[in-house]
């Protein structure tokens, strides 16, 4: 049995792994939360219903670890580019 809640240990994770375990697991109901070791921090965040939200495992910085290869996927909120959206200032045209 864990001496630690969930919730105790969800607290003293760094910023950046919140952020990437609420983008990827949204409201969904964590069951337990891992520090793993390995030559960089890495916690493994584990769900109620793993059908729906199958385990994350996240570095330090909010880098989220593809298991199934040794790829990186980076945080997509913390990359978001804003489209341009013409308007109808660019539509004008500007005369000699």
């Amino acid at each position: 049995m864990a001496l630690t809640s969930v919730g105790t240990k969800y607290f003293f994770l760094p910023a950046e792994v919140k952020h990437t375990v609420l983008v990827y697991g949204g409201a969904s109901e964590i069951r337990d939360i891992t520090e793993i070791e390995t030559d960089q921090p890495m916690y493994e965040v584990t769900f109620r219903n793993a059908r729906v939200n199958p385990p994350l495992f996240i570095l330090e910085d909010g880098t989220l670890v593809n298991t199934t290869s040794s790829a990186h996927l980076r945080n997509p909120l913390n990359h978001v580019a804003t489209p341009h959206v013409p308007s109808t200032l660019d539509q004008r045209k500007t005369g000699p």
